[in-house]
């Protein structure tokens, strides 16, 4: 692990590159008309909810598009399928025929084939209802292919399902049958939601994700990767938002439904009032709880939650061991937890002592658990008695009943310390054969669920929460030996100090280097014109320099100040990337010291260490470049310096829940020096951030625009903090020493904003109140070069 850390650091700061690979051009599938999905603009350009998400899949994944447009889905089908034409189709149904000749990624959404009628519509029900009144469905869709077979039925067909839909307002049919997002889409928009509304139960559930040509799985890696990060991100519940106008139900639920067994300590308990407990059942509530979602659990037994679990009627079970036949049936989220199996005896027996001993022996253990099935794969014994629960098992054992109970060693230390039993022992074996890796698991198929519970494990280790839970729940294991995953986080953090005061020092060096030379000229600036005080013009020019002087020095120590904010940020950057590959290099010893090295997942933890390591080596090159003096002027983008430095404070933004957007409607290209705009644009959102924490701001929000007018770009930089003090309005904010912080503030970041902006760049800038808070005026000339 300390080996793997240092070559990382010296990869970053010795000359580590990835060589970029051309972007790939792939042809996308797009249709007229089949809304939300796929419609044209004005201009013939494809638009839709399907095209927002392979637009920005393609872009996280460094590809570029290229549209085919169709008529209708048959010519679609007809030309991927049968001629292999292009590459992607953006969002299609997923079936079974279709799997056999394409790839499909994860699914982007599951919708569900619905029926609709009129709310006034009484006598009808359900299903059954509908025999015998006016159905409508759209030719070829899949409420069609549903029902077309069921002859007692009065179909009516449409091309459209704006037409079927105005069929059901204005009651020339009495029900419809069609996927239930646009549906409800119409319905929200049409604003007749008290009119139309959904009835009986889904006819069926259909996943819709990208399908790609059955001959390039290179290429549905790359894009089954990016969705991943996609249905992760914010951005996908735009997206969503913009074309539905309803944010999709996984995102809506103010409960998750989860069950505990409660009977499998310390994993999954119940407390005093038997209400779900347990480390598992507090860590699923912890991630949900940091993503910003709730959960109710119920209390079972396992044989029905994990039924129940997979008919959909809960949505996550805290305490899974992950195995291949499971996988056949739930998604897992990465392991939270590793585990080995152990023999527990009577001590006064003294015939058993490892796991041959055991042969044809009487074992303890509970029905349908991953005991039995260990037992029973390494044919260990056929005398097997069987419990409900283990505290049972350990009770029978002590009076004398069977020979050894097979369980997990965590679950027999905690079982020790709770049932106090004297006469039992953990045998010195550790059963690598039985090992577990314990994950949350959901109903397969659930990407977006299974996407939000990973990113709240990965901020529980990030934070400490896991670590803290953990000590709580297994106190035991902390009073006899080092937790080893405290030792690799020490390092990480000495490793990351080590890095810090690197930078520090040679940027001290920089800095003494400058002011030396600054001051060298100064002391020159002053013998040379001692000898000219009369001369009012070489006076003049003194207090010039020595104003110039004082301001390059002033910018200097501003950027010292904002270098302690720059490494929390870096910080809180890399925490995750080292949690992560810290797991992947344990996982790779784990799989040499048992011997179970598996040649793809090695490869895939590779990439996913690759991966991290970018984002890392990203992280620095923006810190290191950020302050680099621009010594030329240039033409540049105005945003390039936005973009770059929301990168680097994007950690305690999203800490402090601060949405930022941008608008870069209207961006042109500027003159002037681009690293000083990213430092005058750093100390402005940084104060907006500290505003808004420090006011306790609900939905704090920081707003960036442009604007183009009179040969000036305008950037506005707005926050709803609650304004600044009026008294400093105009002018008096960007005077030295001025500070809206109190003490915390040094007064003299806003002045350094305005030395850049208008003595550096020939630009102005200007701040004002708004309705709810603070907006700051940037003017730059706008560059001549295109």
């Amino acid at each position: 692990m300390l080996k793997n850390i240092f070559l990382i650091v010296f990869f970053l700061f010795f000359g580590f590159e990835i060589l970029a690979e051309e972007k790939r051009a792939i042809t996308v599938h797009a249709l007229k008309y089949f809304p939300p999905q796929y419609m044209l603009d004005s201009d013939g350009k494809p638009i839709g909810f399907a095209i927002d998400v392979i637009e920005e899949v393609a872009n996280i994944a460094d590809l570029k598009i290229e549209y085919l447009i169709f008529d209708d889905w048959v010519d679609s089908n007809r030309a991927f399928f049968d001629e292999k034409i292009g590459d992607v189709v953006p969002n299609s149904g997923i079936t079974q025929k279709r799997a056999e000749n394409a790839i499909f990624s994860i699914p982007i959404e599951t919708i569900q084939i619905r029926m609709f009628k009129r709310a006034n519509s009484t006598e009808i029900h359900t299903k059954e209802d509908i025999a015998g009144v006016k159905v409508g469905v759209v030719k070829f869709n899949s409420g069609h292919t549903l029902l077309k077979d069921h002859n007692p039925l009065l179909l009516s067909l449409f091309d459209t399902i704006e037409e079927a839909f105005n069929a059901l307002l204005s009651a020339q049919i009495d029900v419809l049958v069609f996927p239930d997002v646009p549906v409800l889409s119409m319905i929200q928009k049409a604003g007749v939601k008290n009119h139309i509304v959904p009835f009986g139960v889904p006819l069926d559930d259909i996943k819709r994700g990208i399908r790609i040509q059955k001959d390039d799985p290179i290429l549905a890696e790359k894009l089954n990767e990016a969705l991943k990060k996609l249905l992760a991100s914010p951005k996908y519940l735009d997206i969503y938002k913009k074309w539905h106008s309803y944010e999709p139900s996984y995102r809506n639920l103010k409960h998750i439904r989860a069950a505990g067994e409660g009977t499998y300590p310390p994993f999954s308990t119940t407390n005093s009032d038997g209400e779900a407990d347990g480390f598992s059942v507090e860590l699923l509530k912890e991630a949900l709880n940091v993503m910003g979602i709730e959960v109710t659990f119920k209390v079972d037994a396992w044989s029905a939650i994990q039924d129940e679990l997979a008919r959909g009627e809960i949505d996550v079970l805290p305490a899974v061991g992950k195995t291949s036949k499971r996988e056949l049936i739930y998604d897992f989220t990465t392991p939270y937890l590793q585990m080995f199996g152990a023999v527990v005896v009577r001590k006064d027996n003294s015939d058993i002592k490892n796991i041959e001993d055991l042969k044809n022996r009487k074992i303890i253990t509970v029905k349908n658990s991953s005991a039995e099935k260990f037992i029973k794969k390494e044919q260990i014994s056929e005398n097997i008695i069987y419990t409900d629960i283990y505290e049972d098992a350990f009770k029978m054992l002590s009076d004398g009943e069977g020979d050894a109970i097979i369980v997990q060693e965590y679950v027999a230390k905690e079982l020790f310390e709770k049932l106090k039993i004297d006469n039992l022992k953990i045998l010195d074996v550790q059963l690598s054969q039985f090992r577990q890796d314990f994950s949350f698991a959901v109903q397969e198929g659930n990407a977006e669920l299974l996407a939000i519970l990973n990113e709240g494990l990965a901020n529980l280790k990030a934070d400490g929460t896991f670590e803290r839970l953990h000590k709580k729940w297994f106190p035991y294991l902390y009073e006899k030996q080092i937790d080893m995953r405290f030792v690799y986080a020490l390092v990480a953090i000495l490793v990351f100090l080590l890095v810090a005061l690197i930078v520090l020092w040679r940027w001290k060096i920089v800095l003494s280097h400058e002011v030396d030379k600054k001051t060298d000229e100064l002391k020159n600036m002053n013998k040379t014109l001692a000898l000219r005080v009369e001369d009012g013009i070489k006076r003049e020019l003194k207090l010039e320099r020595e104003r110039q002087v004082q301001e390059a020095i002033l910018i200097q120590q501003s950027k010292m100040a904002a270098l302690g904010e720059m490494i929390g940020a870096i910080a809180h950057q890399w925490k995750q990337p080292i949690n992560i590959i810290s797991l992947f290099a344990q996982n790779t010893l784990d799989m040499l010291e048992y011997d179970e090295v598996d040649i793809e997942k090695f490869k895939q933890d590779e990439r996913h260490i690759i991966q991290q390591v970018e984002f890392m080596a990203q992280t620095i090159d923006d810190f290191k470049n950020f302050f680099s003096p621009t010594k030329e002027v240039s033409s540049f983008d105005p945003y390039e310096a936005i973009k770059i430095t929301l990168r680097i404070l994007a950690a305690p933004l999203k800490k402090r829940s601060i949405e930022v957007t941008v608008d870069t409607a209207n961006n042109k290209n500027v003159v002037g020096y681009p690293n000083e705009l990213r430092h005058a644009i750093f100390n402005i959102i940084n104060n907006a951030k500290d505003v808004l924490e420090e006011r306790k701001i609900k939905s704090p929000k920081i707003e960036i625009r442009f604007e183009s007018k009179d040969n000036m770009q305008i950037i506005y930089i707005k926050d709803n903090g609650g304004g600044i003090d009026s008294a400093l309005l105009p002018d008096k904010l960007f005077e030295p020493y001025i500070t809206t912080k109190g003490e915390k503030g040094t007064g003299v970041g806003l002045q350094i904003c305005k030395i850049v902006i208008e003595k550096n760049m020939n630009g102005e800038i200007s701040a004002r109140n708004t309705e709810d808070g603070a907006e700051f005026i940037i003017k730059i000339p706008v560059s001549n070069k295109e």
